[in-house]
């Protein structure tokens, strides 16, 4: 059998699948059908703050995202330290906080953090907000401190990823649409290839074929906030459109993100820059003078229950729905997702059977896909 994988589509995930299949010594191609890495930057994992929150996550997600974000935080360590460390370190912590009104939102965070793991979180008062995030100081008397959280420069590490992978021997097909995925094989207008293993990572491209895929659209906005100091990821709990704030090198952050169930990828909309920016403003009167460099939409892939699915038959393997959760949960994804591939049984045991679906049987793939698809 071949030793060649390909993998369709180069976002988070279909990179993190590529970097841990050639990590192993496999033959690696991708296919994106964006003509350049630089022309993919509309993705959803492009426009994304990038995240890794597994506890604040708690706050609308089921506990399983949580636990696969968990297991990916020293996963995403690893990978930063290997291929991008200009990236910086994922690991910087998160505080929740909340204004008086809206204080049961972030108790209510507290609760689910502590179910899930009671020492994750721990309150802090103002004097320790003031020492930490001396810009918050005024506003905040009590916020949650989540030390394990974190955020990293997505579009930095992908395209720097990309770009290393590539130099290494990884074979990337720009400007090619993969047209029919069988297993073991793929058909592009040119020709037909045969491989090992198939890896799907193509997201909302997949939609016809995955038939309860939708989108949910995602409006972040880029700042320059030269009154601003603020080095910790910020998320500001509100029952209608809670608010993170990322930080970014030089007083520059990304604010977002509003989930709108729409496949509408048409610019920000005036509602939504509305609420942002003025949850931020609220939250820091010096946003009031920042300059807006960009704002940027996103349409994210997700199931009805918004929990990610890898399906498998042979030779073939699904992975999508990712939500938003793609730089959360991908190493974890990846990890597994490979570990399969070469070998290594799923018990009734493991967190992904039964949960994730991850499923061996054509008759489970055909609720899912259309008969099209398969040979």
């Amino acid at each position: 059998m071949t030793d060649r994988i390909a993998i369709i589509g180069s976002g988070v995930a279909g990179l993190l699948m590529a970097e841990q299949f050639f990590s192993r010594g496999w033959k690696v191609h991708v296919y994106e059908k964006s003509p350049s890495l630089a022309e993919t930057s509309v993705a959803c994992s492009y426009v994304a703050a990038a995240m890794l929150a597994p506890y604040c996550e708690l706050e609308k997600a089921e506990s399983i995202i949580a636990e696969w974000g968990v297991a990916s935080l020293p996963l995403w360590k690893e990978l930063i330290e290997r291929w991008c460390p200009e990236a910086g370190s994922p690991i910087f912590g998160t505080f929740a906080v909340a204004f008086n009104r809206e204080a049961g939102e972030l108790n209510r965070l507290k609760q689910s953090i502590d179910k899930f793991d009671p020492q994750a979180a721990a309150w802090i008062n103002s004097n320790k907000i003031h020492e930490m995030e001396p810009d918050l100081g005024s506003k905040i008397n009590r916020a949650l401190w989540i030390p394990q959280e974190g955020y990293l420069d997505g579009s930095l590490f992908l395209q720097t990823i990309a770009q290393k992978l590539a130099e290494k021997g990884v074979v990337f097909h720009y400007g090619v649409e993969v047209k029919k995925i069988y297993s073991h094989t793929i058909e592009t207008a040119q020709k037909k290839e045969t491989f090992a293993w198939v890896i799907d990572c193509r997201g909302l491209a997949a939609k016809q074929d995955l038939k309860n895929l939708r989108a949910v659209r995602g409006e972040i906005i880029r700042v320059y906030a030269p009154e601003v100091h603020l080095k910790h990821t910020i998320r500001l709990m509100h029952p209608r459109y809670p608010v993170y704030i990322v930080p970014r090198n030089n007083q520059h952050y990304v604010i977002g993100a509003t989930s709108i169930e729409s496949a509408s990828d048409r610019t920000i909309t005036v509602l939504s820059t509305l609420e942002l920016l003025s949850a931020v403003y609220s939250l820091h009167s010096g946003f009031s003078e920042a300059n807006i460099i960009s704002t940027m939409v996103g349409l994210r892939p997700a199931f009805p229950d918004n929990i990610p699915k890898v399906y498998c038959d042979k030779g073939l393997m699904i992975v999508n729905g990712l939500y938003r959760h793609g730089y959360l949960v991908s190493p974890f994804l990846s990890q597994t997702v490979a570990n399969h591939c070469e070998g290594e049984a799923i018990t009734p045991q493991s967190k992904l059977r039964g949960r994730m679906e991850l499923t061996f049987t054509t008759l489970e793939m055909n609720r899912f896909f259309p008969r099209e698809l398969k040979s």
